[in-house]
């Protein structure tokens, strides 16, 4: 990175040259399909006899994990949520992510059902992004403008941050909130 990219700042220069690429582990990008809390203590007991047996007797990993559950809530793949999670990622001397796409919804969240003037439209309805199955079937692209709906996208991922432990946030999908012909007020 530092061969391609010169920030224009002398700070930024600065910050650039003492930063340490940490290693990581995401279930996202390790598993297609569904992943268990089981799954990411496996995984984590796995590296951490791995950092501890190498040269230095010391890690600086970093062990991303998945959404574990929508709002924080324990479900059946997270029985213990998310802050049981990010205590047994520190405990064995990790740092805990989330991965958050705060601007799409799960058709399987009822939202959608309940909510449809939170949802972007275009010529032939609600926006759709993408479905998959593991996430809930049909994700749909919800609308930031929206009063209601744009609370939700800023307040839920810091409050995981701040109660659930996490050490910092992989936002993604952020192009999701450009899609559609209209946004709520014009």
């Amino acid at each position: 990175m530092r061969a391609l990219f010169v920030p224009s700042s002398p700070v930024d220069q600065e910050r650039l040259a003492q930063a340490v690429a940490p290693a990581g582990w995401c279930t996202r990008a390790e598993w297609s399909g569904t992943v268990a809390e089981a799954d990411v203590i496996t995984n984590l007991d796995f590296s951490a006899r791995i950092s501890t047996d190498d040269s230095s007797g010391t890690s600086s990993s970093t062990t991303a994990t998945s959404k574990p559950s929508a709002r924080g809530i324990p479900n059946a793949r997270f029985p213990h949520g998310h802050a049981w999670l990010t205590d047994q990622i520190h405990a064995r001397g990790f740092k805990a992510g989330l991965w958050v796409a705060p601007f799409g919804v799960a058709e399987a969240s009822g939202v959608p059902t309940a909510q449809p003037d939170w949802l972007l439209r275009d010529a032939t309805g609600p926006v759709v992004c993408e479905t998959r199955e593991a996430w809930g079937g049909k994700i749909y692209a919800l609308d930031g403008a929206h009063p209601k709906c744009s609370s939700g996208c800023s307040i839920w991922p810091a409050a995981s941050c701040e109660n659930g432990g996490y050490d910092y946030l992989r936002v993604d999908r952020l192009r999701w909130a450009t899609l559609g012909t209209a946004h709520y007020g014009g």
